[in-house]
């Protein structure tokens, strides 16, 4: 007896084969490199550290992903079930007794779809953009987390500070940049309409789709930002207060970078939740191909409350972290909370983080308590409000406030401000006990004097920065040696006597520069072992010989031992 696999069977077989073929390589290539990397730190001992770094990363990983895709995979799943499953052929409100002789008496969930208080019909007017907008703001969710992911990994090694930036909150100004994008390139509105007809298609597989790929791209970011994760729970008080909300230093060091991070999480998994469900219901039933949505049914706006109210309470949240992110504000003259931060931004940051508070409050309990009768206008006049003030605050009333009543009498609304920053600048820098005393100088020098500080009058600077810079281009733009970007000033010992010199730095690839074999002015570069891009040019800052060029001094010889040599070192001359 043969037995033989139907096509869609091999297709499920070889899409399995190449799942699992990718995954055994991913997982080589990971035991790889954290193997050499465990090698390596132990060798110079840090191997602790290291482990710790990965125990961190990985649980944070995991755990973002699994709460993350529960509450994704959950929701839609749950979506899948209250949906309707057919297309109702009358107008609720009728009895339906039988489609295509069958009664439609339950849908997958065991809803009995008649007994259920169903919302607004939507007409295909309505339905068409609204089905078309949030197909495409699910495309700009997954878009941005994309960037976000790809902004983590892509990091110049060669950077002092390898961590890796904070990342961008998905917020409406970043939504409003992908419309920007939209308007300017055709080939990304062409593709924005593609993924479109494709999500009205497609909406179960796609949003399916997405969800573990959002999953993953959060979990990757949140784990990578560990070096923000772990001080946190090492906090130490710094004892001093800001002055706006009378909070330590150290929250705004350690605490608040850990809750952007939170925000940034729960930000994309609850909005991408709800604007999920929310297109699933409304392309159930075939909606689009009967020309209207007949209204959410009584369990649809349950789960869709309670998405909505755990929405509203993160925006809650974003709302109030945004109250102590002012003290970070670059509107005013100085960096840090203004005239404007404080009078008008600030109270309606409070104001907002509590109506939203407030609307997602009760949205759960309408929830959890779904009344018989359901009145949404007070609902309605909340959200109407939210977003009235939501959008005269972010710019138009701040605006006004700062042209109105600031800008034209500035140095006195914002001197507050400005002595504010100014000495919490000092504080930081240690330089707040600094005793200030008063120089009286005395016309009483004398030629002994002059004689006792010879080394100090010898070495008092005559060359300046910008005439030095370009007398030494001037001398050199005919020799296609190299350019000088750059002058400074230094101070070296010569002899055993501290000089002040100004070293201009020029780019190009040799070694040391030393005197053109002509004994003129010019340099030129001698070879070194190993490969440089720069050199020097060394004048004395005191010697000035009218009308002759600044002076020269012979360049100096750099010596790298041999253990500590590199490709980016200098070494010794040939």
């Amino acid at each position: 007896m043969q037995l033989s696999l139907s096509k869609s069977a091999k297709r499920n077989y070889l899409i399995v084969l190449s799942i699992g073929l990718i995954l055994l390589w991913l997982s080589i290539k990971l035991i790889a490199r954290l193997g050499a990397e465990m090698l390596w730190f132990e060798e110079v001992g840090y191997l602790p550290m290291y482990l710790l770094r990965l125990s961190t990363q990985g649980l944070l990983g995991v755990g973002i992903f699994i709460l993350t895709a529960v509450y994704l995979l959950g929701n839609l799943a749950l979506a899948q079930r209250l949906k309707y499953p057919y297309p109702l052929a009358k107008p609720l409100g009728t009895r339906i007794t039988e489609i295509n002789g069958q009664k439609p008496a339950i849908n997958r969930g065991g809803i009995d779809l008649e007994s259920q208080q169903i919302s607004t019909v939507l007409n295909l007017r309505w339905l068409l953009p609204m089905t078309i907008s949030l197909s495409l703001l699910i495309g700009g969710i997954f878009i941005h987390y994309l960037r976000v992911v790809m902004s983590q990994w892509n990091i110049d090694p060669n950077l002092p500070d390898i961590t890796p930036p904070a990342p961008v909150l998905l917020s409406p100004e970043a939504i409003w940049q992908m419309v920007e994008q939209l308007h300017r390139h055709g080939w990304m509105a062409m593709g924005a309409g593609i993924w479109s007809i494709a999500t009205l298609i497609y909406p179960r597989f796609l949003l399916g789709s997405i969800a573990p790929i959002l999953s993953i791209s959060i979990a990757w970011v949140v784990s990578g930002q560990w070096m923000r994760v772990l001080p946190y729970f090492q906090a130490t008080d710094f004892q001093h207060r800001d002055p706006v909300f009378d909070r330590d230093i150290s929250n705004y060091i350690f605490g608040l970078p850990v809750a952007e991070l939170v925000e940034f999480w729960l930000v994309g998994m609850c909005l991408y939740g709800f604007v999920a469900v929310i297109l699933t219901y409304l392309l159930s039933g075939d909606s689009l191909s009967q020309g209207k949505f007949l209204g959410f049914s009584r369990a649809q706006q349950r789960h869709l409350s309670g998405l909505g109210g755990v929405l509203m309470l993160v925006v809650s949240f974003s709302y109030w972290l945004s109250c102590y992110e002012l003290l970070y504000s670059p509107r005013g003259v100085s960096y840090g909370a203004s005239y404007t931060d404080i009078h008008v931004q600030l109270p309606a940051n409070q104001a907002l983080s509590i109506l939203a508070f407030a609307i997602g409050a009760y949205l759960i309990w309408r929830s959890i308590y779904f009344p018989h009768q359901i009145n949404n206008r007070p609902l309605s006049l909340a959200l109407g409000l939210y977003l009235v003030m939501s959008i005269a605050t972010h710019s138009i009333v701040p605006a006004i406030v700062q042209a109105l009543l600031v800008q034209p009498n500035e140095l006195a609304r914002e001197s507050p401000y400005i002595r504010r920053t100014i000495a919490l600048t000092r504080q930081a820098f240690g330089l707040d006990n600094i005793a200030a005393a008063t120089f009286n100088p005395q016309a009483n020098l004398t030629e002994q004097k002059i004689r006792e500080n010879d080394r100090i009058i010898r070495n008092i600077r005559l060359w300046d920065e910008q005439p030095l810079l370009a007398t030494n281009r001037q001398l050199q733009q005919i020799r296609l040696y190299y350019r000088f970007p750059d002058a400074d000033i230094d101070r070296y010992t010569l002899a055993s006597e501290a000089k002040t010199l100004p070293p201009p730095t020029p780019p190009y690839k040799g070694g040391e520069l030393a005197p053109s074999p002509d004994k003129r002015d010019a340099l030129t570069p001698s070879p070194l072992k190993g490969e440089g891009w720069g050199g020097v040019k060394i004048s004395a800052a005191n010697q000035i010989k009218y009308p002759s060029p600044p002076s020269q001094l012979p360049p100096p010889q750099w010596h790298v031992p041999k253990q500590q040599q590199s490709p980016l070192t200098y070494c010794e001359k040939e």
